[in-house]
C-alpha cells in the first residue's frame, strides 16, 4: 500500500484529533506501578527506567502495542506513527522489535513465554530465574582436603633407625623429606661373625636400636694353630716324630721316627696356648714325649696376645688397643674420626625476631645430628612475633622499642580533685582532652564562681563530641571537699543519655565557691578519645 497524504487530509486529521480531546471524552490513560506484569494490561509490559523488564520499585507498565478494537486497519491519514520507524518492544520479558506499517504499529517480533528451557541461560518463562528446577542443578564441588595443617611436622622411619622431618606447607601439604639423621651401624636382627683362636668364630647381633650387642664366646676351636708343630715319641725308639698344624686348625699325621731325635727321658716340652698359657709334655723313659697337659694361662691375663680391640667414641670416632705379648691390653688410642655431635642428638636457637621486648617474641629453629655426627640445616623458624604498628594508648609496646605510646593532652595531669584543671572565673571556655591510656579514666576542671552578676545565676555544663569508645558522665561539686566524697555530694550530674548540667542557683544563697567539673570514662581509652567539654560559669 503507498501511502499518499495530502494537505486537505492533514487539516482534516487534524480537526478529527481536536474533536477527539474535547472535554466530553475520558482522559487520557495514567502510568500505572507494577511489580511485574500480571499489574498491566494486555497490551502493556511492567518495565523500568531503562526501559527493560522490570519487578521491583521504580516499575511502570507501558503500551508497547496498539490494542485491537474490532475496527478495519486505518489508513496512512491516522498519525500513530511513522511509516517505516522500528521501536523496542516486549512479548513478557523478552525483549523484541516492532516496525511501523502505514502509520499503525505492526505486532512484537520476538521470543515468546514458553515453560523453561534448561541449559540455555534464557528466562523462557519470565519469573526472573534462569534455568531453575526441575532442570538439573550443578553438584557442589567436593570439600577440599589437605593431607597436613600448616607447620605440622612429622617424622618417618629411615636407614638403621634413623629418622627424616617433614613440615606442612601454607596450603596443607607435605614438603620435602629431610636428609636421614641417628642412623646406627647396623640392621636390626643383622648377624656379623668373625674368626677367633684357633679357627674358631664368634658372632654377634643388631639389636632393634640398631647397635652391635656384644661378642659371643669364641666357638668351635680347634685344636692348634696353624703352623704350629708337635713333636713325640718314636714307638720302641727314643727317636721322635713330628706333625704339623694345617689352615683348618687340626694336627696332621705323624711324620716319619728320627731315631737320633729323641727325646732325653724327663725332660719337658711347651707349647703357647690360650691367653698367654702353657702346656707341658715330659719325656718318658722310652725317649717319648707324653702328652701335653691342660693349658695354664697366668692369673693376671685379660686377652690373647695382638688381639685388637674396638669402640666407638665422640661423635661418630673410634679408638683401639692391641693385647700385648703378656696378655695385658694395652692403652687406648686417641679418638679418630669424631664428628661436631653425636647421631640423633638436637640443638635449638631462638630465631625471627631481633628482640623479645613488648609484645615479641622471639621464634624456635631447631637442626639434627646426622649419622655421620654432622648437624643439619637449620629448621624453618617458628613462633616469632615480629613488630608490629604502634597502637597508641592500649598500654602495649607492639612496635617492641621498650615503650607504650602514650599522648597525654595538654590538660593533663589532672585526674584528682585537688589536681584539677583551674579555668578562671566564671569561664565560659570549651576544652577538648581525651582519655589517652588505661590508667587515665577521668578528668577535673575546676573555676571560682563570682555570685554578683545577676540576682539568679547558673551554671551550664556539656559533654559533646565524644569520639572512639568514650561513654563518659559530667559531675558538678561545690568544693574540694564534696569533690572527694564522691557523685552521691554532686550539685548536679549529667549521666545516662543527658550529658548536659544546667544548675540554677538557690535565691538566698551565696554560690561565691570553688566549683569543680568531673569528666569519668566508663568506656575504652586512646590516644583518639577525645570528647569536648564546655563550661559556663554563674553567669
Amino acid at each position: 500500500m503507498l501511502c499518499r497524504v495530502t494537505t486537505f487530509r492533514i487539516v482534516a486529521v487534524l480537526a478529527l484529533m481536536c474533536a477527539a480531546c474535547s472535554s466530553d471524552d475520558p482522559p487520557p490513560p495514567t502510568t500505572t506501578t507494577c511489580a511485574g506484569n500480571t499489574d498491566c494490561a494486555n497490551n502493556e509490559i511492567c518495565v523500568g527506567p531503562d526501559g527493560k523488564a522490570c519487578a521491583g520499585v521504580d516499575c511502570a507498565c507501558k503500551v508497547i502495542d496498539t490494542p485491537d478494537t474490532g475496527e478495519p486497519e486505518p489508513d496512512c491519514e491516522t498519525t500513530v506513527c511513522v511509516h517505516g520507524n522500528v521501536e523496542p518492544c516486549f512479548n513478557d520479558c523478552h525483549r523484541g522489535t516492532r516496525t511501523c506499517d502505514c502509520n499503525v504499529w505492526g505486532p512484537c517480533e520476538g521470543p515468546k513465554l514458553t515453560e523453561e528451557v534448561c541449559d540455555d541461560a534464557v528466562d523462557n518463562d519470565c519469573n526472573g530465574k534462569t534455568d531453575e528446577p526441575p532442570c538439573p542443578q550443578p553438584e557442589d564441588p567436593p570439600p577440599v582436603v589437605t593431607p597436613c595443617k600448616p607447620l605440622e611436622t612429622e617424622e618417618v622411619p629411615c636407614g638403621n633407625c634413623g629418622v627424616q622431618n617433614r613440615v606442612c606447607s601454607k596450603d596443607g601439604q607435605w614438603g620435602d623429606l629431610g636428609p636421614c639423621l641417628g642412623e646406627g651401624p647396623c640392621a636390626p636382627n643383622e648377624p656379623e661373625e668373625e674368626t677367633c683362636d684357633n679357627c674358631g668364630k664368634r658372632t654377634r647381633i643388631c639389636t632393634a636400636e640398631c647397635v652391635w650387642s656384644e661378642w659371643t664366646v669364641c666357638g668351635d676351636v680347634g685344636e692348634c694353630k696353624p703352623g704350629a708343630e708337635e713333636l713325640a715319641g718314636c714307638e720302641d725308639l727314643c727317636g721322635s716324630r713330628t706333625r704339623v698344624c694345617d689352615e683348618k686348625c687340626a694336627w696332621g699325621e705323624y711324620g716319619e721316627c728320627d731315631e737320633e731325635a729323641g727325646c732325653a727321658p724327663g725332660a719337658p716340652q711347651e707349647k703357647d696356648c690360650g691367653m698367654c698359657g702353657k702346656e707341658t709334655a715330659i719325656c718318658d723313659d722310652a725317649c717319648q714325649w707324653g702328652d701335653f697337659s691342660e693349658c695354664v694361662e697366668p692369673e693376671d691375663a685379660e686377652c690373647t696376645a695382638d688381639t685388637v680391640e674396638e669402640k666407638d667414641c665422640g661423635g661418630c670416632g673410634t679408638q683401639e688397643r692391641t693385647c700385648s705379648e703378656t696378655c695385658g691390653w694395652g692403652e687406648w688410642t686417641e679418638c679418630t674420626g669424631d664428628g661436631e655431635c653425636a647421631p640423633g642428638d638436637t640443638e635449638e636457637q631462638p630465631c625471627g625476631v631481633e628482640t623479645d621486648k613488648g609484645e615479641c617474641e622471639y621464634g624456635t629453629q631447631t637442626r639434627t645430628c646426622d649419622g655421620e655426627c654432622g648437624w643439619s640445616e637449620w629448621g624453618t623458624c617458628l613462633g616469632a612475633q615480629p613488630p608490629q604498628a604502634e597502637i597508641c594508648g592500649n598500654e602495649l609496646d607492639e612496635d617492641c622499642d621498650g615503650v607504650a605510646l602514650k599522648e597525654p593532652d595538654i590538660h593533663e595531669p589532672n585526674n584528682s580533685c585537688g589536681a584539677c584543671t583551674y579555668l578562671g572565673t566564671d569561664p565560659n571556655e570549651s576544652v577538648s582532652p581525651s582519655f589517652d591510656s588505661e590508667d587515665d579514666t577521668v578528668d577535673y576542671f575546676c573555676f571560682d564562681g563570682d555570685d554578683t552578676a545577676n540576682p539568679l545565676e547558673n551554671i551550664i555544663v556539656e559533654l559533646s563530641l565524644q569520639a572512639g569508645g568514650v561513654d563518659a558522665d559530667i559531675y558538678l561539686y561545690k568544693g574540694e571537699a564534696d569533690c572527694e566524697a564522691g557523685a552521691s555530694t554532686a550539685a548536679a550530674a549529667g549521666a545516662f543519655e543527658d550529658k548536659t548540667i544546667h544548675w540554677d542557683e538557690n535565691f538566698l544563697s551565696d554560690d561565691d565557691a570553688f566549683w569543680i567539673v568531673e569528666v569519668r570514662n566508663y568506656g575504652s581509652s586512646g590516644c583518639g578519645n577525645t570528647y569536648e567539654l564546655l563550661i559556663n560559669g554563674l553567669n
